[in-house]
């Protein structure tokens, strides 16, 4: 306790604790970040109740009813696919609803979540209407509301997540490196349209943040003991309460531990998590056991009963769904590959990074069964986001025949197979321009042109960066533009 306290007193401040080029970044990056920030935030709030379309998963509205009627002060009740006994069932829905049953009390998900879509369902004027279910005939309320109005509350959980993500990596990796990755997250198609979902997964994400933010500080001597470990056991707690899911941050702190210390100190941050989680547990519990024990623990072993496998795994990294259509993107597939050279090549705080993520997938593919959703990948997304960040930045730092062709060559893939899919006329030009950038990074090193083969590279970075992201973006406005906004 005494150590680590000297070790606060000797960093009072986090001028003096940030490296050189760090201090000197400080003078204008909030500008860039700021700018980054607005116009993402634009290109979010556009399209908005649109895409995804509405109904495009009825998550969005399960919450919403089982929300507002827990606030009315009557036990969850919303939508269930699960085959649960006929005590709990209120009747089925129409047959465009197809295998949709109404239950109460409802205890597909945890509570919190629920009661901040709830919230902010009221906020935006959810109206109350009559439906007659069937088999058996019954007449319930439910409610509905605008999703233009409703998804105001995504928007504040990105918002949250971005400056979260940028005040942790700008730290764990460096602020040029953060600057790359919070562009991505901003702009990369798949992570704007599920920023745009009122998923309790995009909750999930700045909880997690918040937990690494203050696992870093506590490591610079930042935060006291206390204080970490109570925003640590909070952030978990909250994280569990909205999706049990979230259970996959504690091994994420566990991975951070064993890659940031060694013996007794690492023990720590574990407790953090383990007493974090015991309160979420506990909060769910006794939520269940006001509503219906019983009925939770039927819903439980509804969910375990889920086919699951290994499979999850692979969905990860061979495709990411945007919604619920099979989709590839070359940045996310490349994102896992650059995981892979972080975790093997960083060092101290960066490590970190890299650990987390894969302690966290660890965990979580022990709960993803095959039918693997685009949301699932929303709380990976800025760890995803900053192995880019810390591949380009070494590739442009220290440019090297190895690591930096690695690289560039998946750079390449991210900006030019999109670009090539949709003009085959350039794919034979494209051959060419892939060999020439080969010769260009494979080609022995340690001559006098090694300075302007840098330079080269440098270029090709940039532009390849500006070139993939104007894709991603102007695809998204094509596709907003399709639609009847």
């Amino acid at each position: 306790m005494a150590q680590e306290f000297s070790i606060a007193a000797s960093q009072p401040n986090h001028r003096r604790a940030l490296p050189l080029y760090a201090r000197r970044f400080r003078r204008w990056h909030l500008w860039i970040v700021l700018a980054i920030f607005i116009l993402s935030v634009i290109h979010r709030i556009a399209g908005l109740g649109a895409i995804p379309a509405p109904g495009e998963t009825s998550d969005e509205i399960s919450h919403v009813w089982a929300g507002l009627s827990l606030l009315s002060g009557d036990p969850p009740r919303s939508w269930t696919q699960l085959d649960l006994p006929p005590d709990y069932l209120l009747g089925h829905l129409d047959p465009a609803h197809q295998g949709f049953s109404i239950v109460r009390p409802a205890f597909d998900h945890p509570p919190l979540f629920h009661l901040l879509v709830g919230t902010a369902a009221h906020l935006s004027g959810a109206t109350p209407f009559s439906i007659t279910l069937t088999n058996p005939a019954n007449t319930i309320t439910l409610w509905d509301v605008s999703l233009w109005r409703l998804r105001w509350l995504s928007l504040v959980l990105y918002m949250l997540s971005f400056w979260l993500m940028w005040k942790w990596l700008r730290l764990a990796i460096g602020p040029a490196a953060a600057c790359v990755a919070i562009i991505l997250f901003a702009f990369l198609e798949n992570f704007t349209i599920h920023h745009r979902l009122v998923i309790s997964d995009n909750l999930v994400t700045p909880l997690l943040l918040f937990v690494m933010l203050s696992l870093e500080r506590w490591r610079r001597g930042w935060l006291s003991p206390r204080k970490a470990g109570l925003y640590v056991a909070v952030a978990i707690a909250l994280a569990v309460t909205a999706k049990l899911i979230a259970l996959a941050v504690v091994a994420a702190v566990f991975a951070w531990s064993a890659a940031s210390f060694r013996g007794a100190r690492a023990l720590r941050p574990c407790r953090w998590a383990i007493t974090g989680t015991a309160g979420g547990i506990i909060a769910i519990v006794s939520y269940a056991a006001i509503y219906g024990f019983d009925a939770f623990i039927q819903t439980m072993r509804a969910q375990s009963g889920r086919f699951y496998d290994l499979g999850g795994l692979f969905d990860l990294v061979r495709h990411q769904p945007l919604v619920h259509t099979d989709a590839t993107s070359e940045w996310i597939v490349g994102a896992w590959l650059l995981v892979a050279l972080g975790a093997a090549t960083a060092r101290g705080s960066r490590r970190g990074v890299f650990a987390a993520l894969i302690g966290y997938v660890a965990a979580y593919i022990f709960f993803v069964p095959v039918d693997y959703y685009g949301w699932y990948l929303m709380p990976m997304a800025p760890f995803l986001c900053a192995a880019w960040g810390f591949a380009l930045r070494g590739a442009w730092r220290r440019p090297s025949a190895v690591s930096s062709t690695f690289v560039i060559l998946l750079l390449i893939a991210a900006a030019l197979n999109p670009l090539f899919a949709n003009s085959p006329e350039l794919r034979t030009a494209g051959r060419y321009a892939y060999l020439a950038v080969a010769v260009l990074m494979l080609f022995p090193w340690g001559f006098k042109f090694d300075d302007l083969r840098k330079a080269a590279i440098r270029i090709l970075i940039l532009a390849l960066v500006l070139i993939g992201l104007s894709q991603e973006i102007t695809r998204l406005i094509a596709l907003q533009l399709q639609t009847d906004l």
